[in-house]
C-alpha cells in the first residue's frame, strides 16, 4: 500500500520533503518558541510579535524566490519603470549604500542557492556562454576588479560600487533562466504597458501642474523650459513604445487596438520628457521597423485617418496642459548645439575626467578618483571622475 502510494506521488510529481528543508523548519520553528518565551518572560512585547510574524514571513519569502523566481525579475523590472524615490539607496545601510536592485539580485541567488540544495532529482541547469565571449567578458571583469581595488586603497570608494555591480548582477540570469515563453513575455508585456499608462497620466499631471517627476535642477532645460517626465523614464518608455509596435505587428487578430493606445502614450511620454538623446533613437528605431515589419505598416496605413485625428487632438489637450511646450519642443529640436551650455559643461567635464589617463596606462586610476573643473559660471566643481 505504501509502495503503491509512492508510485502515484511520483506520477503527480509530489515528492517528500528534503531533510534540509525539515531541518530549517524545525530550527526555525525553535528559534521562535525562544524567542517567544524569552519576550514574554521579559515583557517585550514587540519581540513577541516579532518572533511570530519573522517565521511566517520566512516560508512566504523562501516559497516566492524557491518556486517564483520570474515574479523578482518582473517586481524588478516593476520597480525600475517607475523610478522617483522607490530606487533610491535604502535607508539605514550605513557608509555603504544598498539599493532595492541589490535585494532583488539576492532573493535570486538566494532562490536559486535554496533550489539547488532542496531539489531531490539533483538536476543542475547549465549556463552557457560562447566560447568567443567567455574570455572577453573575464577581461572585462577583472579590469573593473582592478580599478575597484585601486580606488579603494586610493581614495576610500566602497568595494560594492557601481563598477562591481557591473559584474555582480550578471547573476541575474539565475532567475530569467526560470522564466518560460511565452509566459515571460506575455507578463513583460503587461508590466510595461500598465506602467506606459499610468506615467502617461503622471505626465499629464506635471503638464497640467507645471511640475516636474525629477528634481529642480535635472528638470530644468539649458534650451529654456522644463522636462515632465526623467530621462530615465523616457527609456523605458522607448522600449515600450518598440514593444507595442512589435506587438502590432504579431498580434494579426489580437487586441490591436491595445497596442495602438499603448504606442501612443509611450511617445507621449518620451515626448515631454524632452530628452534629444531618446528623440534620436525613437528615429533610428521606428523607421527600421516600419521599413521590416509589414504587417505593422498595412496597419498604420488602414488606421491613417483615425491615427491622424486621435493626433490632432492630443496635441490640442497637449497645448492646452502647457501652452508653452511647443516652443521649448522646437527650441530642443532647432537649437544650436554647439551653444548649448549643457553641452559646453559636458564637454568640460570629459576633458577634466581624461586627465592624467596617460600616466597609468597599464593598471589605471581608479574608481572614485575626484576631480575638479571650472564651471561656466567660473565656479570650481568637483565631482567623481569616473568615465
Amino acid at each position: 500500500m505504501i509502495g503503491n502510494f509512492q508510485l502515484e506521488a511520483r506520477r503527480l510529481g509530489v515528492h517528500s520533503l528534503p531533510y534540509l528543508k525539515l531541518g530549517l523548519v524545525a530550527l526555525g520553528a525553535l528559534a521562535l518558541n525562544i524567542a517567544v518565551g524569552v519576550g514574554l518572560g521579559t515583557g517585550h512585547t514587540a519581540l513577541v510579535i516579532a518572533a511570530a510574524v519573522v517565521l511566517p514571513a520566512f516560508v512566504v519569502v523562501s516559497h516566492l524566490i524557491v518556486a517564483h523566481r520570474d515574479w523578482i525579475v518582473l517586481a524588478a523590472l516593476l520597480l525600475t519603470m517607475l523610478g522617483g524615490n522607490l530606487t533610491d539607496r535604502l535607508p539605514g545601510t550605513g557608509s555603504t549604500a544598498i539599493y532595492p536592485s541589490d535585494v532583488f539580485l539576492a532573493l535570486a541567488l538566494a532562490g536559486f542557492v535554496i533550489e539547488r540544495l532542496t531539489s531531490r532529482e539533483r538536476v543542475v541547469r547549465a549556463y552557457r556562454v560562447p566560447f568567443t565571449l567567455t574570455w572577453p567578458l573575464a577581461f572585462f571583469a577583472l579590469t573593473l576588479m582592478i580599478g575597484v581595488f585601486r580606488g579603494h586603497q586610493r581614495y576610500g570608494t566602497s568595494y560594492l560600487s557601481q563598477p562591481t555591480r557591473m559584474i555582480v548582477y550578471a547573476a541575474i540570469i539565475v532567475a530569467v533562466s526560470s522564466m518560460r515563453m511565452p509566459k515571460a513575455l506575455g507578463q513583460i508585456v503587461r508590466v510595461m504597458y500598465g506602467v506606459t499608462v499610468a506615467q502617461a497620466l503622471i505626465g499629464a499631471y506635471h503638464l497640467a501642474t507645471g511640475t516636474s517627476q525629477t528634481s529642480a535642477g535635472s528638470a530644468s532645460l539649458s534650451t529654456g523650459g522644463s522636462r515632465a517626465l526623467a530621462l530615465t523614464t523616457a527609456m523605458f518608455l522607448a522600449a515600450a513604445l518598440v514593444l507595442a509596435l512589435l506587438n502590432l505587428e504579431i498580434d494579426v487578430r489580437g487586441r490591436r487596438w491595445l497596442h495602438g493606445t499603448v504606442a501612443a502614450l509611450a511617445l507621449f511620454g518620451v515626448v515631454v520628457a524632452l530628452g534629444r538623446t531618446t528623440y534620436a533613437a525613437v528615429a533610428v528605431v521606428v523607421p527600421v521597423l516600419l521599413l521590416g515589419l509589414r504587417h505593422l505598416r498595412r496597419t498604420l496605413l488602414a488606421y491613417a485617418p483615425l491615427l491622424a485625428a486621435l493626433l490632432a487632438a492630443a496635441i490640442a489637450l497637449i497645448l492646452q496642459l502647457d501652452p508653452s511646450l511647443s516652443s521649448t519642443l522646437g527650441q530642443r529640436l532647432n537649437h544650436h548645439v554647439s551653444n548649448d551650455p549643457s553641452l559646453i559643461q559636458r564637454q568640460r567635464k570629459f576633458d577634466a575626467v581624461l586627465q592624467g589617463f596617460g600616466n597609468e596606462p597599464l593598471l589605471g586610476l581608479g574608481y572614485g578618483r575626484p576631480v575638479t573643473f571650472t564651471a561656466i559660471d567660473g565656479t570650481e566643481i568637483t565631482f567623481s571622475g569616473d568615465p
